[in-house]
């Protein structure tokens, strides 16, 4: 896990033990958290971490620039330009200009330069980080629904493994449905107390394989970049047993909390999937449907 001897200084990321080798041909990682929990960083060591197997890939922004991208991995120690002059990489920043034509976003224009930057390389990989920019640029809430799915068609058309970043701090009932757009969905959190802060990390469903819901596995980031955390075991006192049964106890009740908040998401994803199969068979209907939402949504 520590071995800094490939390309640009990289190290491999924990992900691969968490989701069983999530990240394979095809695969599509969906990274869900509030801002500052490490998804960018997720996803761009894991994109890394496939350079080192001689994978190419290509890291999509949508809130930074490149050269925003190229400071932040040069902290971990990635030299992402000399990984761009090998052909091993590519950094793209995508703004509302590149994406927004004749006020309406044109995601096969914007999917058709990407083909083109990816082939460039031969890459195999490909990161969209914050993808809820994305989302946002597009008014209508059935279109998003279309084109989340669209990317994932694109994705598998062009035999890319896919990892796409989002932020639903806020409007997560909203983009629930992004949850279909992929294979592997982990959700990356934090809670700071005082000066320290706490990392967990847990997959939250996994498509194809025996593992749905894991377990939370608290990690730090660190100057080689995410790494899991495995806790040692310890002989304590009675006393110590105590203190941490009230911690196992107070964690239990978060664990709960979060499963009930992620019910209300389950429910909303299905909500998702109910619209998205009336846009397709039957139009005027999901018309209708969208207008009786949106006049709610107003209420």
């Amino acid at each position: 896990m520590n071995d800094n001897t490939a390309s640009g200084g990289v190290q491999p990321s924990g992900h691969d033990l968490m989701a069983e080798g999530a990240i394979a041909a095809h695969r599509t990682i969906l990274a869900l958290g509030p801002r500052g929990s490490g998804k960018t960083l997720f996803a761009l060591q894991s994109l890394i971490s496939g350079v080192r197997r001689g994978e190419p890939g290509v890291f999509v922004t949508f809130d930074q620039s490149p050269e925003q991208v190229f400071q932040q991995a040069k902290f971990f120690g990635w030299d992402l330009a000399a990984l761009q002059e090998q052909n091993m990489l590519r950094v793209a920043s995508r703004t509302a200009r590149d994406v927004i034509h004749n006020g309406r976003v044109e995601m096969d224009r914007f999917l058709d330069h990407l083909r083109i930057l990816a082939k460039q390389i031969q890459a195999t990989n490909i990161v969209f980080d914050a993808f809820q920019v994305l989302l946002a640029l597009i008014e209508d809430r059935a279109r998003e629904v279309e084109e989340t799915f669209r990317l994932r068609e694109w994705l598998f058309e062009n035999e890319l493994a896919g990892v796409i970043t989002a932020d639903l701090s806020s409007p997560a009932p909203r983009y629930a449905f992004m949850q279909f757009l992929a294979d592997c969905v982990v959700a990356l959190d934090f809670q700071s107390s005082g000066e320290q802060i706490q990392r967990a990390l847990r997959v939250v469903k996994y498509r194809g394989g025996a593992m749905t819901t894991g377990p939370e596995v608290p990690f730090s980031i660190t100057p080689a970049g995410l790494a899991l955390s495995l806790a040692p075991e310890t002989v304590t006192s009675p006393e110590a047993d105590s203190g941490i049964g009230n911690q196992q106890i107070a964690r239990a009740r978060q664990i709960l909390s979060s499963r009930l908040a992620g019910l209300d998401g389950y429910l909303e994803v299905k909500q998702a999937e109910l619209d998205y199969l009336m846009d397709k068979s039957h139009p005027e209907v999901a018309g209708d449907s969208a207008q009786s939402r949106e006049s709610n949504d107003g209420r």
